[in-house]
């Protein structure tokens, strides 16, 4: 029986290579195998704590399934707030996108509460600065009788 002279793996009678290390063998030896010192590898780390009972083993949260998150109220007073801003005029709507625009940065940070909050003041004065316009449309209807600016109508018969 032959045997690799570097690993000490058996090899066939007519083998040139060692199958498992691989080198090269001119005439293999007929001889034991080299013996190698077997590396014992303490898995035990000694500085690990000892297990608990199982009694005393923290029980893991379960899934209780879909986890739904509240609504975002701050898109649709920064989407009315805009539309408002960009048809009736109304400078004073940026304030209501600023709050809005807050409201959906607190909700994407995971702070529902706060998002609420800033929702809410969005919504207190969109409402405000809406019944303000009405109310200022409604005014300028009854002292000029019309609810376009004299200087509006007056462009409007020069180039039309």
């Amino acid at each position: 029986m032959k045997y690799c002279q570097y690993c000490g793996s058996q090899l066939e009678d007519d083998a040139r290579f060692c199958s498992k290390c691989g080198l090269e063998h001119g005439e293999a030896k007929k001889e034991d195998p080299v013996q190698v010192d077997p590396v014992i590898v303490d898995p035990i780390d000694l500085n690990a704590t000892p297990p608990m009972p199982d009694s005393q083993i923290p029980q893991q949260e379960t899934y209780t399934g879909f986890q739904e998150t509240p609504p975002n109220n701050g898109l649709v007073w920064l989407i009315l707030s805009i539309v408002m801003t960009l048809c009736c005029c109304n400078v004073l709507q940026v304030v209501t996108i600023v709050f809005a625009a807050i409201s959906m940065s607190r909700h994407n940070q995971g702070d529902y509460e706060e998002a609420k909050r800033y929702s809410k003041i969005a919504m207190i004065i969109f409402f405000s600065l809406l019944a303000l316009s009405i109310i200022a449309s409604i005014v300028m209807y009854a002292v000029t009788g019309s609810l376009t600016p004299e200087f509006f109508n007056e462009i409007y018969e020069q180039y039309y």
